[in-house]
């Protein structure tokens, strides 16, 4: 299991999984800077929102036969969809957070694999996130370049 492992403690049986203070340390900072930057996260996807508000009221502003009212509404269709994505985003991050408090609080193993599975979602789907986006800006570049 965990045999001849550094983050063990020496004088407890191997088979236990019990980790010393130092790994736990770090565990518990761990979820301290995971946890503070979902925060930051979900302040940016409030400011995020406001935007949103803001968009849909210059869009509501401006008269029908208007040729950038078209333009605004995609905009703020696409800006509602990103928002969508990023709170998603998000409360993965806040998930993968919580859990590797939990583990830090509770030293069981159970919560250190359950911390593991939500930081490997949320690597995937920033992955899957990216390229999105890069398909996205391809896919506006080459509607500008036309």
């Amino acid at each position: 299991m965990f045999i001849n492992n550094s983050l063990l403690d020496d004088d407890q049986n191997n088979d236990t999984g019990a980790f010393t203070a130092n790994t736990m340390s770090q565990y518990e900072k761990l979820a301290y800077w995971v946890k503070f930057y979902s925060i930051i996260g979900f302040i940016f996807l409030g400011l995020g929102v406001l935007a949103l508000l803001g968009l849909l009221f210059a869009a509501s502003a401006l008269p029908e036969n208007n040729p950038i009212s078209r333009y605004m509404v995609g905009i703020t269709v696409g800006t509602a969809v990103a928002l969508g994505f990023f709170t998603w985003y998000i409360s993965l991050l806040w998930g993968y957070g919580k859990a590797l408090q939990e583990f830090a609080d509770s030293r069981d193993e159970k919560h250190l694999e359950a911390a593991m599975d939500k930081r490997k979602v949320f690597f995937i789907t920033t992955i899957v996130l990216t390229a999105l986006s890069i398909l996205f800006t391809i896919s506006a570049a080459s509607q500008v370049i036309r």
